[in-house]
C-alpha cells in the first residue's frame, strides 16, 4: 500500500512538473504572440499605405514583398494562436489530472493509516499471545 503511495506522490510531482513546463510553454506563446502581432501591424500599416491588405498588390506596386511578408506573418499568427489553443487544453487535462491523483493519495493515505492501525493491533495481539504462551508453559512447568 505504502509503495503505491510513493508511486503516487512520484506521478503527481512529475504531472506537476509537467504543468509547471506547459504554463511555461503557455507563457512563451504569448510572448511569441504578441511579436508577431506587432510586427503584422507594422507591416500591415505599411501595405495599406498602398494596396487592399486583403488581396495581393498589382506587379507594378512595390510593396508586393511587403504584402508577402504580411500574409506570412499572418499564417504564423495563426500557427501559434492553435498551438497556444491546443497547449492550454493539454495543460487544463494534465491539471485535472494532477487534482485527480492528488484526490486518490488522500484517500490512500486514510486507508495506508487504517491498516497501520490494524498491524499495530495484530502486533499487540501476537505479543499478548506470545506471553499467554509463555505463562501457560511456565505454568505447566510449576505443576510438574
Amino acid at each position: 500500500m505504502s509503495k503505491e503511495i510513493v508511486t503516487l506522490k512520484h506521478k503527481v510531482q512529475q504531472l506537476g512538473n509537467i504543468v509547471y513546463s506547459q504554463e511555461e510553454a503557455t507563457l512563451q506563446s504569448d510572448f511569441v504572440l504578441h511579436g508577431l502581432r506587432n510586427r503584422l501591424a507594422q507591416r500591415s500599416r505599411c501595405v495599406l499605405s498602398s494596396a487592399s491588405f486583403n488581396r495581393p498588390p498589382l506587379p507594378s506596386n512595390p510593396n508586393k514583398e511587403a504584402w508577402k511578408e504580411v500574409q506570412e506573418l499572418k499564417r504564423q499568427l495563426q500557427d501559434t494562436i492553435e498551438r497556444k489553443r491546443r497547449a492550454e487544453q493539454q495543460l487544463k487535462r494534465q491539471q485535472k489530472w494532477v487534482e485527480e491523483l492528488e484526490t486518490r493519495l488522500e484517500e490512500n493515505k486514510d486507508l495506508v493509516d487504517e491498516v497501520a492501525r490494524y498491524e499495530a493491533e495484530l502486533s499487540i495481539t501476537k505479543a499478548m499471545f506470545f506471553f499467554k504462551e509463555i505463562e501457560m508453559k511456565n505454568d505447566k512447568g510449576e505443576s510438574s
